[in-house]
């Protein structure tokens, strides 16, 4: 059964997007395969109204924040590269049948603040997944490229970086942020950053109070 995807009908939204290998399979154990989908979603992102915010590939999942800047945008880019993998990996594996448990899995993100948690999320995911002990000794992610502030080409930081106040900000974010207090994420907001969100014309589906 297709999940209902009405929010992706807002021109500009951000959606928090994952997949999985069926019956666990790992998609990534390689970085010729790590470095194929990398190479997959850099020539989708130049071809797609889509820009990605955060990204991290593990062996059995991956997940990314994306941004659209027309209705639809995501599923059209998420569709082009999951396809492509598939195809891919299944050549080179010599196997057939699906590679990914769905086709993809996605949820907006409403207000500032929860793209800050979700950033804590995707960056810790190889720590809490135990394949490294630390997020900066993970290469497939884009944790460390918020940090150095150096030039990058697949993920673009302006959003998050808007919301902290830059590299400085994000790393004072990473180093004292505690998730068991997730409403502590509005500390690390700088000042503007609300108009920010709202200038930039981001919309989210609220979760309804019960």
């Amino acid at each position: 059964m297709r999940r209902n995807r009405d929010y992706l009908k807002d021109a500009r939204v951000i959606v928090h997007v994952s997949n999985a290998g069926v019956n666990n399979l790992r998609i990534f154990s390689s970085s010729q395969e790590c470095n194929c989908f990398t190479e997959l979603l850099r020539d989708a992102l130049e071809k797609i109204p889509v820009s990605m915010l955060m990204h991290v590939l593990l062996p059995e999942q991956f997940q990314m924040a994306l941004e659209q800047f027309e209705p639809f945008a995501i599923s059209r880019f998420m569709k082009k590269v999951c396809e492509a993998y598939a195809a891919w990996f299944n050549a080179r594996t010599r196997r057939s049948g699906h590679v990914f448990t769905r086709r993809y899995n996605g949820v907006p993100i409403p207000e500032p603040e929860s793209l800050l948690r979700l950033a804590c999320s995707i960056h810790s995911a190889p720590v809490d997944a135990g394949v490294v002990s630390g997020p900066a000794k993970w290469r497939y992610s884009s944790y460390k490229s918020y940090l150095d502030g150096r030039s990058e080409i697949l993920v673009d930081r302006s959003v998050l970086w808007s919301l902290v106040g830059g590299p400085a900000g994000y790393a004072r974010f990473v180093e004292c942020y505690d998730p068991a207090d997730p409403r502590s994420a509005k500390e690390y907001l700088c000042p503007g950053a609300l108009d920010f969100w709202k200038k930039r014309g981001l919309k989210g589906r609220r979760r309804r109070k019960k």
